[in-house]
């Protein structure tokens, strides 16, 4: 009886090792394919964008500075609002991915070279962006995201000349766009379809416009003529910045650079500025100069519904909050203001009287 209890007691005792061990595998496996990973291997672990990314802050420069304005939170003492973001250099252009994930800008150090760095938005970690072959460039400006955000553009001065470099942010490769016609890029932009980049020339007598595929670096021209801003990326329409003689006016055009619309049909001594196309493609800020006096003007991508935002002939540098609602721009000696896009009410939300100040971005 006795060893016909121990027998039984020793197959229980096995069974049950058995089930524990089966449990503890199993709860092994469940910790691994859940948490495993993103303990120990949290470069590989991508982060939700609605989680991580950068809501209401306005990037302005001054001086050789970066700052971060926070335009929502509910303080009055302005060293709560503005965090000094980077000490790089005089920060020309910025741009931030359709995720809010990265950011890449350019900088001016006191010896006027041009560097370009790219900042991981989650670790706020700074990384130095340079081509492979980085050896016959002096400078690297004028950073742009693709739309896909999967592509970062940039230009590679040599000389008297710009290359446009791309970065394929997923498998770190590069290419390399060599405009036919050597001279230097007064601006570009990618595509809406992020397939092409669309260029103008800064230093020939005609700033010819050419827009090159980037799977076959096949080039052809659209414009002619002084170009001085293109965008191409919020929409399918081509929007130029375009100076003839003593006007200046902003078009729409197709992608073939034909069908040329007006949208602000100006005439001197007023002409228009800087624009801003607004993330759904439909509406535009402009600045409208008359002399030295300079204020801030709307329209649709159909020409219609023009209206003038600013009456203070001091205003200039509009910039998009990212839900388009809503329009930040400076005030000369005076600020940062943001306003609705649909009311008239201004809101002050920094004081800053200084001259150099310039809004890059606002995400």
């Amino acid at each position: 009886m006795d060893s016909f209890n121990l027998d039984n007691m020793k197959k229980i005792s096995w069974a049950l090792i058995i089930v524990y061990l089966a449990i503890f595998i199993l709860v092994g496996l469940i910790f691994y394919l859940f948490y495993a990973e993103k303990i120990f291997l949290p470069s590989l672990v991508q982060p939700s964008p609605s989680s991580t990314a950068i809501i209401s802050q306005i990037y302005y420069g001054l001086g050789n500075n970066l700052y971060r304005l926070n335009s929502e939170l509910k303080t009055n003492p302005e060293e709560d609002r503005i965090e000094r973001f980077q000490s790089t250099g005089k920060v020309i252009s910025l741009d931030i991915d359709n995720v809010g994930l990265k950011i890449a800008y350019d900088a001016k150090n006191a010896r006027n070279k041009i560097s370009l760095w790219l900042v991981d938005t989650i670790t706020n970690k700074q990384t130095l962006v340079t081509p492979v072959d980085k050896k016959d460039f002096q400078d690297f400006l004028k950073p742009d995201f693709s739309p896909d955000g999967t592509k970062l553009a940039y230009l590679g001065q040599t000389d008297q000349t710009h290359q446009i470099i791309i970065k394929n942010l997923l498998n770190n490769s590069e290419t390399i766009l060599k405009p036919k016609i050597k001279s230097q890029t007064a601006t570009y932009s990618w595509s809406k379809d992020s397939k092409k980049i669309i260029f103008c020339s800064e230093n020939l007598a005609d700033n010819a416009c050419y827009q090159v595929e980037i799977a076959n670096k096949q080039e052809s021209p659209v414009f002619k003529g002084q170009i001085e801003e293109i965008s191409w990326d919020k929409t399918d329409k081509i929007v130029i910045l375009k100076k003839e003689d003593a006007k200046k006016n902003i078009f729409l055009a197709n992608e073939n650079g034909q069908d040329l619309i007006n949208l602000t049909n100006l005439e001197p001594p007023m002409i228009a500025g800087q624009f801003r196309i607004d993330n759904q493609g439909e509406k535009i800020i402009y600045e409208v100069w008359n002399g030295d006096r300079v204020n801030i003007y709307s329209t649709t991508l159909t020409g219609t519904e023009t209206r003038q935002l600013t009456t203070d002939n001091i205003s200039s540098n509009p910039i998009w909050s990212n839900d388009s609602e809503k329009i930040a721009y400076l005030k000369k000696y005076q600020g940062i203001f943001i306003s609705f896009y649909n009311q008239s009410i201004e809101k002050k939300i920094a004081n800053l009287t200084q001259e150099d100040i310039r809004l890059l971005y606002w995400r």
